[in-house]
C-alpha cells in the first residue's frame, strides 16, 4: 500500500483524487499543509494557474517543505501547471519553482481557452512496459509526443469553460460530467499546432516499440521546448514526471497506474 498526496490548493485536485481512488493499493491524501508531506510516498501537482499555485505554495509555507521532499527524491508528477512548476527553465521567469526536470517550458503555448483540444498521444510503449526506474537518468525520457501537424478534432460541445483559468474549477458542485468537460476542451475546429519558441531542452530520444496512443486533453497547455521533430507532451526524469495534458479528465488510468508503480518502486527500494 502506498499513500499518494494531491496538492489541493487550486486546480484539478478532485479529478486526480478520483482517478487515484480507482487504482489498486493506493491511499489518497489531499495536501494543504507542510506537515502533511511527511504522510505521503508521492505527490501529484495538478493543473490550474501556475502563478497562483506558486504563490499559494509560498503563502502556505509549503514551498520549502516541497523542496526538501525533492531533495529526498520523493516521486512527483506535475500535470499542465504542475509540469510548469517542475521545469528547470520557465520561459518568461528568472527563477524556477521546483526545478526537478531538465527541461524548458513555455506557458499557454497553444493559445487561450478557446484553442483547447484533444489529440492522440504517441506513447513510448517500451517505457510503460518496463520497470519505472529509468536507467539513464542524466536526461529526461520522452513518455509521449504528438506530431506538429496533427489536426485538431472538431468541437461538438456547447459546454462552457471559464476563460480566465488554466483549468475547469474543481470545487463547484455544478461541474458537469467528465465527458462534457472533455468535449468542452474541443474548441478549435481544425488546423495545426502553433509553432513556438526554438527548442532548448536536451532530451534522451530512445528507441521505442510500436506506439500505443492515449487521448490527451490539452487546456491552455504549456509547451516543452524540446529539440525534437514532434511536440513532446510527457517526460520522466528519475522520480519526476511532467505531462502538459490532463490524464485525469479521461477514464484511462494508464498514467495514474504508472505513477503508482513508480511510487511503489521508490518506497520498496528506499526502505
Amino acid at each position: 500500500m502506498v499513500t499518494i498526496g494531491v496538492l489541493a490548493l487550486q486546480g484539478a485536485f478532485a479529478e486526480h483524487q478520483a482517478a487515484l481512488q480507482r487504482c489498486q493499493g493506493v491511499i489518497v491524501q489531499q495536501i494543504r499543509l507542510p506537515q502533511q508531506l511527511k504522510l505521503i510516498d508521492g505527490l501529484i501537482i495538478p493543473g490550474g494557474e501556475s502563478p497562483v499555485i506558486a504563490k499559494l505554495l509560498q503563502d502556505m509555507k509549503l514551498l520549502s517543505a516541497l523542496r526538501y521532499s525533492v531533495a529526498q527524491n520523493m516521486p512527483i508528477w506535475g500535470t499542465c501547471a504542475g509540469a510548469i512548476l517542475l521545469a528547470k527553465m520557465i520561459d518568461g521567469l528568472d527563477n524556477p519553482i521546483l526545478p526537478c526536470i531538465d527541461m524548458a517550458i513555455q506557458r499557454n503555448a497553444f493559445g487561450r481557452q478557446a484553442s483547447s483540444f484533444i489529440a492522440s498521444i504517441q506513447l513510448n510503449t517500451a517505457l510503460f512496459e518496463s520497470n519505472p526506474l529509468i536507467q539513464d537518468a542524466t536526461k529526461p525520457q520522452i513518455m509521449g509526443h504528438i506530431a506538429r501537424n496533427t489536426p485538431k478534432p472538431p468541437c461538438n460541445s456547447t459546454s462552457q469553460i471559464s476563460s480566465n483559468t488554466d483549468y475547469i474549477p474543481s470545487s463547484s458542485t455544478e461541474r458537469t460530467s467528465w465527458e462534457m468537460r472533455i468535449q468542452g476542451a474541443k474548441r478549435a475546429s481544425s488546423g495545426i499546432y502553433t509553432q513556438v519558441t526554438e527548442p532548448r531542452s536536451e532530451i534522451c530520444n530512445t528507441e521505442v516499440a510500436p506506439p500505443k496512443t492515449f487521448e490527451g486533453v490539452f487546456i491552455r497547455a504549456p509547451h516543452i521546448l524540446a529539440n525534437n521533430p514532434n511536440v513532446v507532451v510527457a517526460l520522466q526524469q528519475n522520480n519526476y514526471i511532467a505531462t502538459t495534458f490532463h490524464p485525469e479528465l479521461t477514464e484511462d488510468l494508464l498514467f495514474h497506474n504508472y505513477f503508482v508503480q513508480l511510487v511503489r518502486h521508490h518506497k520498496e527500494h528506499s526502505q
